[in-house]
């Protein structure tokens, strides 16, 4: 099988977890770091499929649950 798996965490020790008022550039974590997960398919020698969770611990504040992702991709060497 053609299987791979990835969990990643990142402490986001420079996104800001107080109460402030939010701008462009201001953080906007709320001091749980970032978790995201992927599991990727290769099916054939030339098509993969992957579907990526972000954010599973809903660390941004403008953010109500995690991002999903569906990618397939197409491999050609040259």
């Amino acid at each position: 099988y053609n299987l791979g798996l990835s969990l990643e965490y990142d402490l986001a020790l420079n996104a800001n977890s107080g109460k402030q008022r939010l701008t462009f550039d201001t953080p906007s974590g709320q001091g749980r770091g970032y978790l995201n997960l992927s599991a990727k398919w290769l099916f054939t020698k030339k098509l993969e499929l992957e579907f990526i969770a972000k954010d599973l611990l809903v660390n941004r504040r403008e953010s109500k649950t995690f991002t999903r992702e569906l990618r397939m991709t197409y491999i050609q060497n040259f």
